[in-house]
């Protein structure tokens, strides 16, 4: 019910959407592969100004607090849900990840690319089904292991960076830009949805694509732990013993 609602989590959550509204505002009409070439779609000094402000201001920031109250919003659910039901707690929240994957294919097959709630429903999987009984210690484990993974990745991937590697991979990048814009601005609503589902496919199964989607899991699992850890102590609901910390940590 609203009283059992926590008032500081939505505003949060509100201040978070917010953020990532403004950071995917600009791909709402342009293709996703818009200036991997360095060209920008907008050249105007007000509008280079602008975007490094967004990109400065928003980059990153508003994703890992989205990420983080996820977990944290885990967290307070399942132990309802435990209280409640203990027997079917984590089948009910299963079903509850799958009904969010499930609109999540729907909304990047047939409204936009973009999407993150898949991301999100398989991420919670792992959470309910894997994290969710570690200790902290070995959540903590796991955090370090989201940070070192993701450069271990990128220095892995220098030894390919040729000029002819690079070239190769901007002409595949441009050749997505290139249908996916027709797909999208000049094609039928089938043939946009049959573009989604290749730009997700190459995403998912293409070696030029698939390190930088592993980063992007293992930098939204990050936030993911520390939310974790934070709904497990209740750090949200007694944020109030710890604001001299918290405006040290600010300063």
């Amino acid at each position: 019910g609203s009283s059992e609602r926590i008032e500081s989590i939505d505003v949060i959550r509100g201040i978070a959407l917010l953020g990532i509204f403004i950071m995917n505002t600009p791909y709402f009409s342009t293709s996703m592969f818009a200036g991997v070439d360095g060209t920008h779609l907008f050249n105007a000094t007000y509008d280079r100004v602008a975007a490094d402000a967004r990109d400065l201001l928003f980059s990153g920031k508003f994703n890992s607090m989205f990420s983080a109250l996820f977990a944290i919003g885990f967290t307070i659910q399942y132990s309802r849900l435990q209280q409640a039901d203990p027997a079917r707690a984590t089948g009910i929240y299963v079903r509850r990840l799958l009904v969010l994957l499930g609109f999540g294919i729907i909304h990047g097959y047939f409204i936009w690319i973009g999407d993150i709630l898949h991301t999100y429903a398989l991420l919670g999987l792992v959470l309910v089904l894997g994290f969710n009984r570690l200790k902290d210690r070995w959540v903590w484990v796991a955090f370090a292991l989201t940070m070192i993974v993701p450069p271990i990745i990128n220095l892995s991937r220098l030894p390919l960076m040729t000029p002819a590697f690079m070239q190769h991979q901007l002409d595949v990048m441009k050749a997505y830009e290139a249908s996916t814009n027709q797909a999208f601005g000049h094609g039928s609503f089938l043939q946009m949805v049959r573009e989604n589902m290749r730009v997700f496919e190459f995403g998912y199964l293409d070696p030029l694509a698939l390190p930088s989607t592993i980063n992007s899991y293992l930098m939204i699992a990050s936030t993911m732990l520390l939310g974790l850890l934070a709904g497990r102590h209740r750090l949200i609901q007694r944020a109030s013993e710890f604001q001299p910390t918290l405006w040290r940590l600010l300063w």
